[in-house]
């Protein structure tokens, strides 16, 4: 998985996905990775802090993540781990302008050799594999062919809560969790706070979307 992780990010060059610049073993067979030293912080700390975020705040990071994953799911990878604590908000440039980086492919789904090669020994047959609370339905249903929809719902889970200052789906098991979010649609966004616009909350309906085929694409 390490090596995985070290080729299918250094593939990647984009501003928005963590830089990668060198890996291997050391001689005391331990394993590294040589990426950018990022300053500033992740989104789950963001969020801890302020509960929620304002419309076009939440939009911007949002957007810039979409801009990572077109390259990532591009090159046939799939993160699966999408989540606030992966999404790191750099410190301003000169500009004033925060980038956003994604950060940890380690659970990523690689379809394009060579990455490809060992996976299924890599991960076992129904496996939980990422973040339950912000996995898509085909993933905590443990399908092996996950596409890049599970990284789109996962994205409106992350949007969800930073409109709204929580989960759109609450359970105190990861059964239950398994149960609402396979067969519960997501409550609206606007029907909790009128406050946000129908266009914005229709927009997270649709990444929200229970059968993947229904959604943002």
């Amino acid at each position: 998985r390490f090596r995985r992780e070290l080729l299918a990010t250094a593939q990647l060059a984009t501003r928005h996905v963590v830089g990668v610049h060198d890996g291997g073993v050391d001689g005391e067979d331990m394993a590294y990775m040589v990426m950018d030293l990022l300053v500033g912080e992740d989104l789950e700390h963001v969020l801890e802090r302020r509960q929620t975020l304002p419309q076009d705040l939440a939009l911007r990071i949002i957007s810039q993540a979409c801009d990572g994953l077109v390259v990532a799911h591009g090159h046939g990878i799939v993160h699966r781990d999408i989540k606030p604590s992966n999404l790191f908000l750099c410190e301003p440039n000169d500009r004033g302008i925060r980038i956003l980086k994604l950060l940890d492919f380690g659970v990523a789904r690689l379809d394009s050799e060579p990455f490809s090669h060992g996976l299924t020994e890599l991960t076992r047959t129904g496996a939980l594999i990422g973040s339950p609370m912000y996995m898509a339905p085909e993933q905590l249903r443990g399908v092996k062919q996950l596409d890049h929809r599970a990284d789109l719902w996962s994205l409106g889970v992350v949007l969800y809560r930073a409109l709204a200052g929580s989960l759109p789906h609450a359970a105190e098991t990861i059964g239950d969790l398994i149960v609402q979010v396979c067969s519960v649609p997501a409550p609206s966004l606007h029907e909790r706070d009128p406050a946000i616009p129908p266009a914005l909350s229709d927009l997270v309906d649709r990444l929200l979307a229970i059968e993947p085929a229904a959604r943002i694409s």
